[in-house]
């Protein structure tokens, strides 16, 4: 029923709106399974924290950078006057980095 009709898609997004309000769709099975790109260097998730590559949102607009490649998170330790301390994860990298947000 909630396909209405519509074609099957293995998309990421899928793409299929159908009985869906404007914006939004039914996700596909590989939205579900999907999250970091490729190669995932190191994952393994042993730790139970399901970190996940939400990229970031310049400073200069709306726009999100390095969605699927990259997760990036704030600490509350202030850096200097105008930044944080946080820290990201990357797809191709098993470490986890240091920097100013």
């Amino acid at each position: 029923a909630a396909m209405n009709g519509a074609a099957s898609s293995d998309a990421n997004p899928s793409c299929v709106q159908v009985v869906c309000p404007a914006g939004w769709h039914l996700s596909s099975d590989e939205e579900w399974t999907t999250h970091w790109e490729d190669p995932n260097t190191g994952a393994t998730n042993e730790s139970g924290f399901t970190a996940l590559p939400g990229g970031y949102r310049s400073n200069f607009g709306a726009f999100f950078y390095f969605f699927c490649y990259e997760g990036f998170w704030w600490s509350s330790a202030q850096n200097n006057k105008s930044f944080a301390w946080g820290r990201n994860l990357g797809c191709d990298d098993s470490g986890v980095n240091r920097g100013d947000v």
